[in-house]
């Protein structure tokens, strides 16, 4: 009773929310499917679910549908929609000792118009399953909120994943999820999180803001964090240097990354990805880092995030250059083109630039990158690349900064009022 009052109250939170970020609380497109089953609140949900014959549609009265995990698993008939009133009347939940829904090794399962809360350690744990949709639904209020695991495929569209303890939603061991028209907010861990090797993952037409941990993150579990402006990885990295080589697809575009306590997008060793046409802005740390990944970006706009907009590293770093076995530092790889880099502040007393290469590989053409505190662009510690046909403008460091060690093909450049327009120079303004 007493978590039922807890949700309650939280729930009228997510609704209003909801509203706010375009979730509307009706009934999605073509949820006036006829219904083969009506479940009352309170009913037996479970049994209506193991009673449903192929292609069912289970529709849920307004009110709180509370039991110890609704499960659906190999004996659930294929293709079933579980269909509440709408995500401000319907409320599934756990009774906290368990995941509120739990969908394994099934197929063809719907779920929406509904709100999802009260799961531990998750508010939908799908596994080994394939074809899951979640359509207009609410999911919050649960450790993770959306769990993908083991093999599983699914699409998430129209939802809100919000005030999760740990992440939002969590990708893992091979599945692969398509996100569309999804906002992911104010979660405790990362907003979304595709964790050792995953399948392919799409993100299209997201918000992801205000999560306490990165907006997105890609690749294998850390050992330690990477402390801001420090070069060199921490130790336990390089106990055991594979095992940190993770696998993941990611494609993410017309989206917006904003306000992570931490990074905004983080692409971790083996990883790779695609970015068009997002907003990263405002992020407590880097906009996006790369670390022995390859991911291009594209038409992006970076506004605003600390540290700085853009940085590209070798795994483990780059100061192990030809003191490691074959095969490391792993670098960090990927074109960068036709985005605009403004407004980058410092990180306490350092940093604040545009682009950051550190022993990577890039190509950064057509970009427009002015007003960041430090310096516009960067290749430093054995980077390589090309830097072609940018406008770099009104930074408080030098334009470009080449180091010795560094090879890059620099041209066609458009430079002025930064601190140094002189190519090469790598100098910055005092805090």
């Amino acid at each position: 009773m007493r978590l039922r009052v807890i949700i309650a109250g939280l729930v009228v939170g997510l609704s209003t929310l909801a509203i706010l970020l375009g979730q509307n609380g009706k009934p999605a497109e073509g949820a006036f499917l006829p219904c083969t089953d009506q479940v009352s609140a309170g009913g037996n949900l479970q049994a209506a679910v193991r009673a449903a014959t192929p292609g069912a549609v289970i529709c849920l009265d307004a009110g709180w549908h509370v039991s110890r995990g609704l499960l659906l698993d190999s004996y659930t008939r294929p293709g079933i929609t579980i269909r509440g009133a709408g995500t401000d009347k319907t409320v599934v939940a756990s009774d906290g000792s368990i995941d509120a829904i739990l969908i394994i090794n099934t197929s063809g399962i719907t779920l929406k118009d509904m709100i999802i809360a009260g799961g531990l350690p998750s508010g939908v744990y799908v596994s080994n399953s394939q074809d899951i949709h979640l359509d207009n639904v609410i999911v919050g209020f649960n450790g993770v909120g959306l769990h993908f695991d083991s093999d599983t495929t699914a699409q998430v569209t129209n939802s809100l994943v919000a005030g999760n303890r740990d992440d939002g939603i969590l990708i893992r061991q091979r599945s692969a999820v398509t996100l569309t028209d999804n906002s992911v907010f104010a979660n405790g861990g990362v907003g979304v999180s595709a964790v050792g090797h995953t399948g392919k993952v799409v993100l299209t037409r997201n918000q992801i803001a205000d999560n306490r941990g990165p907006g997105f993150f890609a690749g294998q579990s850390p050992c330690a964090l990477l402390p801001p402006g420090v070069l060199e990885a921490p130790a336990c990295y390089f106990t055991d240097l594979p095992s940190f080589v993770g696998s993941s697809d990611v494609t993410i575009e017309d989206s917006t990354i904003r306000a992570s306590g931490s990074t905004g997008l983080v692409f971790f060793p083996g990883t790779t990805g695609i970015l068009r046409r997002n907003e990263i802005s405002s992020n407590l740390l880097t906009g996006l880092f790369v670390w022995g990944a390859k991911v291009d970006a594209y038409a992006n706009v970076f506004s605003k995030n600390e540290e700085h907009a853009i940085e590209y590293r070798a795994f483990p770093d780059p100061l192990h250059f030809k003191k490691l076995a074959a095969g490391y530092p792993r670098r960090a790889s990927g074109t960068i083109s036709g985005n605009t880099i403004k407004d980058t502040v410092r990180l306490g007393s350092i940093l604040g630039g545009g682009i950051l290469s550190q022993g990577a590989d890039m190509r950064v053409l057509k970009n427009e990158v002015r007003r960041n505190a430090g310096i516009g662009i960067s290749f430093v510690n054995s980077a390589k690349g090309e830097i072609k046909s940018n406008t770099v403008s009104q930074n408080g460091g030098s334009a470009i900064c080449l180091t010795a060690d560094s090879s890059a093909s620099v041209s066609s450049n458009v430079l002025f009022q930064n601190l140094v327009n002189k190519i090469g120079a790598c100098a910055e303004a005092s805090p």
